[in-house]
């Protein structure tokens, strides 16, 4: 699937830094997305979603748990900061 922004998204993306949060929903530069899950290239973020969506298929899934998953990328973001 292949998603087209507008030039306005476009535009509000480059005036904030690569992210905007519109209406509970977050557009994301794909190498911000891709550094905030600390992934060193786009090659190993595709292998890395392919083997949740393999697993999701099988019904291997856990519970939805969004401050469990805000709280662990803070603290990426945290040490992706001590350590440059």
């Amino acid at each position: 699937m292949e998603t087209h922004l507008t030039n306005e998204q476009k535009q509000a993306l480059e005036q904030n830094d690569g992210i905007v949060e519109a209406d509970n929903v977050i557009f994301m530069r794909v190498d911000l997305f891709r550094d905030l899950l600390g992934f060193t290239s786009d090659d190993e973020l595709r292998q890395q979603l392919k083997i949740g969506f393999d697993q999701a298929d099988r019904g291997q899934l856990v519970d939805w748990n969004p401050d469990k998953i805000k709280a662990q990328g803070r603290q990426r973001l945290e040490k992706q900061h001590k350590d440059s």
